[in-house]
């Protein structure tokens, strides 16, 4: 599993993940989990409470890798291009 963290939000009572699914998910590496209410639209059932549990997962992750702990590379950007640019690439024309 991979060390890249995790936020793994659960619902109580919850429709989708859980039994064996939720406990599988509860095995990755580097993984913080929070209970929230809700069924199966778990966004719109409790949006502060995960709001607020993503912006305080994003300064922990921060904290962790200003203090020089698991530092997490971000992935890499992909460049944009126009669409003569890339068509070009493939030896195409655009009008």
């Amino acid at each position: 599993m991979s060390d890249t963290p995790k936020l793994f939000i659960n619902g109580d009572p919850g429709a989708v993940i859980f039994g064996n699914l939720r406990d599988y998910c509860r095995t990755w590496k580097n993984q913080q989990e929070v209970t929230v209410r809700g069924r199966h639209y778990l966004q719109e059932d409790s949006p502060c409470e995960i709001g607020q549990t993503i912006v305080a997962w994003l300064a922990s992750i921060a904290n962790r890798q200003s203090r020089g702990m698991q530092a997490h590379k971000p992935p890499q950007v992909i460049p944009r291009i126009s669409a003569s640019q890339f068509s070009a690439s493939f030896g195409r024309h655009t009008s």
